[in-house]
């Protein structure tokens, strides 16, 4: 898995989960550079 993949992973995973951090005011601004 990819680094992107890793990512996009990771944020439907706090999506599903819910809670806190399911918000995406808390994760969105997350942006891989120099891939």
């Amino acid at each position: 898995m990819g680094q992107i993949e890793a990512l996009t992973a990771t944020k439907r995973e706090f999506l599903k989960k819910g809670g806190i951090y399911s918000n995406p005011k808390y994760w969105a601004a997350f942006v891989l550079y120099g891939v």
